[in-house]
């Protein structure tokens, strides 16, 4: 009677062990499928593509597996790559690159800010702010902050409430801000109600004394 239970024992435990073993390859199965659903989704943004065409690398996946290895065809079938789930991928890249970007330019003690002023393709105007600061250890951070399309007008105070919100986004303090450069538009450098005029009136005033103003950003020759 011992040896019965003792055998009934180990085999519960081997129907466990093969349980387990089971939910672990599903799990690592279903991450594998998100990977390349977020893989695919980050090509097709850099890209420019439109988020339906996931679709269309599905099924080209379908075909490739079904022909040169189809013992994964199960893992495409698995993956979503409809537009709705490519735009939330992109959304969710997006956030974590903002996020990234916000600890960097936290960790730097002083910042400079330049901006230009340009249009797209589709008569939009685009500002286009860059930041670069310097951390406690010397480390350089030089990115593009934004770019915020400007529907409306493109006024001093226009460009003031873009910056504005940059700082609200990026979680700036206007206390580390030691400089400005622009590419010298009358919006951007007006005495009263440009950009700059604006700006220096909002940062506090024990850092103006050490403030620097230029108008150098150079556009590449196209």
């Amino acid at each position: 009677m011992g040896q019965v239970r003792i055998d009934r024992v180990n085999s519960l435990k081997q129907n466990i062990s093969g349980q387990q073993l089971l939910f672990k390859v599903a799990n690592q199965s279903s991450e594998a499928a998100t990977k390349i659903s977020f893989l695919i989704a980050e090509a097709i943004a850099k890209r420019g593509k439109p988020l339906s065409d996931g679709k269309f690398v599905k099924d080209c996946l379908g075909i490739f597996t079904s022909v040169a290895c189809p013992d994964k065809k199960s893992m495409v079938e698995k993956t979503s790559l409809s537009h709705q789930t490519i735009a939330r991928r992109v959304d969710d890249l997006a956030s974590n690159i903002q996020d990234s970007l916000i600890q960097r330019v936290d960790a730097c003690q002083f910042y400079s800010l330049g901006l230009d002023e340009s249009t797209d393709v589709s008569d939009t105007a685009q500002l286009a702010i860059f930041i670069r600061g310097v951390t406690k250890n010397f480390e350089i951070v030089e990115e593009l902050l934004d770019l915020c399309p400007m529907k409306g007008t493109t006024t001093g105070k226009d460009i003031f409430s873009e910056v504005k919100h940059a700082f609200v986004k990026f979680n700036l303090s206007e206390g580390k801000l030691c400089g400005l450069t622009t590419d010298g538009a009358p919006s951007l450098t007006g005495k009263n109600n440009g950009f700059v005029s604006l700006m220096v009136k909002s940062v506090p005033q024990e850092i103006i004394a050490s403030f620097t103003k230029n108008n150098c950003v150079q556009r590449p020759w196209r």
